[in-house]
């Protein structure tokens, strides 16, 4: 009974108790397959587990009404999948690639100033944008520093509607990123060691 009490403390109001878990178990499988996409080293595994993780976190935050995540991420899977079909039937056509970019900008910004009402909203707009050019743009680092934007502002998004499961996700991922550039600021700075080592003995 006190457990029951606590839980239904930090449910939001207005949020029918079995519903608020329902989505939480979404978001416990969402969470289950980016763990597990993060530890695969097969590109194809990864992208079917990115596609189910984006299709529970949409169940999930359509269960709990929360409109701008749904639309976020179901703008996600439409944006990957666009991506990874220009480069993978023609990579070098770089005006289809910016009328790509273009078309699937204008869709996202339709979709999710509709269904955006508060000023956070707006934020994660500008941020999923953001996300977007990152994913098109060459390079990780663009694309590693939209995404840690993003999951803060969708962390606070997930903690104000009862989401909490939602909210480890956006640490595990900001974590992960974290962790790669202390590995790369590790890696560069034993790099530079070495090189400093190998020309001090060249000049012995």
């Amino acid at each position: 009974m006190l457990f029951y009490s606590i839980i239904l403390s930090v449910i939001p109001q207005g949020v029918d108790f079995y519903i608020w878990v329902l989505s939480q178990v979404f978001a416990l499988f969402a969470l289950i397959c980016i763990v597990i996409a993060f530890q695969s080293r097969s590109k194809d595994k990864t992208l079917l587990l990115t596609i189910i993780f984006n299709i529970f976190m949409t169940v999930s935050a359509l269960l709990l009404k929360n409109y701008i995540i749904v639309g976020i991420v179901s703008i996600a899977v439409i944006r990957d999948a666009s991506f990874l079909l220009r480069e993978k039937h023609k990579p070098n056509d770089k005006i289809l690639s910016y009328i790509n970019l273009i078309v699937i900008l204008i869709i996202s910004f339709t979709v999710l100033i509709f269904v955006s009402t508060t000023l956070l909203d707006y934020l994660l707009m500008v941020s999923a944008l953001f996300l977007i050019y990152g994913s098109w743009a060459k390079g990780v680092h663009l694309i590693r520093i939209s995404r840690v934007t993003y999951n803060i502002l969708a962390a606070i998004n997930h903690l104000y509607v009862g989401n909490y499961i939602s909210i480890l996700i956006e640490c595990f991922t900001t974590a992960s990123i974290i962790i790669f550039y202390i590995r790369l600021f590790i890696k560069i700075k034993q790099t530079k060691i070495i090189s400093e080592n190998n020309q001090t003995s060249d000049s012995k």
